[in-house]
């Protein structure tokens, strides 16, 4: 799930480290390329869809708002083209949600014998009728100061090595 949730970051088209680094356009960035790569992410993990629901609407503002200096076409060609950039990502992420939805439609009802889809009954257990107080509640704070550090763990010494390079690069 995290490959795929990577690469498909790789060809997201929002992020501008797609066209500095790779000269030879072997990661392009592309829509489609980059909402199979979530579409595969999200079939492994359904919980990895709270990164593209979020990524859709920043790319989507950005395509409504965008930077005036990033415009370098005539007002009417970029109003008109905006639209054809809005229509694509949308019709793509619905095409996206309606094959996720219908792989795993299928999957669960054949494997539960009735009409099931488990990322319903995961939300409604866990959010709606607060299941996942069986398995123990830790305050609210608790995953701002001690459970962001349990999570990452052994990552710091990357983290703070990445930071460090990164600062030095800029």
């Amino acid at each position: 799930e995290c490959i795929f949730t990577v690469i498909s970051l790789l060809y997201w088209p929002g992020f501008e480290f797609n066209h500095q680094k790779h000269q030879n356009n072997h990661h392009k960035p592309s829509l489609k390329k980059s909402l199979c790569y979530a579409f595969l992410a999200c079939s492994f993990r359904p919980s990895a869809c709270i990164i593209y629901i979020f990524l859709i609407a920043q790319y989507s503002l950005n395509i409504l708002y965008p930077n005036p200096k990033d415009v370098k076409t005539s007002q009417y060609q970029y109003s008109r083209t905006k639209y054809i950039h809005l229509a694509s990502l949308w019709s793509g992420s619905f095409i996206f949600l309606t094959c996720y939805l219908t792989l795993h439609l299928s999957i669960d009802s054949y494997y539960y014998q009735q009409l099931t889809l488990s990322i319903y009954n995961f939300i409604k257990f866990n959010i709606l009728t607060n299941g996942s107080a069986l398995y123990g509640i830790y305050p609210k704070y608790w995953y701002l100061i001690e459970g962001y550090l349990v999570t990452l763990g052994y990552y710091y010494p990357l983290i703070v090595y990445l930071l460090y390079k990164f600062k030095k690069t800029t």
